[in-house]
């Protein structure tokens, strides 16, 4: 039957926890599509997309570390049910589908407010989830 088709304008909501972290502020960014066809007239997006999409200063907290830190939310792969059979471009072609995997890493610890010390995981990547949010539903893939 097949899902709606990710195109250029389309944004990624990722989920507020990764692992022991949590995200303060809600992370999301809009998907900018390089396929070579159109889903009614905006570039339709592919997998190769997804490198691209990276969301930098989201303050997070961590257990005991409750003085929020910062860090970047990076996209890093699409879910089973996200890539069509499909392709355009030469690539699969993205689709709604259910969830994505995306890596919380921190760029500033957040601090144990009750010793100072700061989160000792800096840089260390924690893996979350996302889900594309598109407004076309007129165009499908399987």
């Amino acid at each position: 039957m097949g899902d709606f088709v990710v195109a250029t304008g389309d944004t990624v909501l990722f989920e507020p926890t990764f692992g022991n972290r949590m995200l303060l502020a809600p992370a999301q960014a809009v998907l900018a599509g390089t396929g070579r066809f159109m889903v009614n007239g905006k570039p339709g997006c592919v997998v190769s997309d997804l490198a691209k999409v990276v969301v930098p200063g989201v303050p997070y907290t961590a257990g005991n570390f409750t003085v929020p830190g910062v860090g970047m939310v990076q996209l890093v792969m699409a879910g089973p049910d996200q890539t069509a059979h499909t392709t355009l471009s030469g690539l699969p072609v993205l689709l709604k589908g259910s969830q994505c995997q995306a890596m919380f890493i921190p760029t500033a610890p957040a601090t144990d407010p009750s010793t100072g010390v700061p989160d000792p995981t800096l840089g260390v990547p924690t893996p979350g989830k996302g889900r594309f949010m598109v407004t076309q539903v007129k165009v499908k893939a399987n």
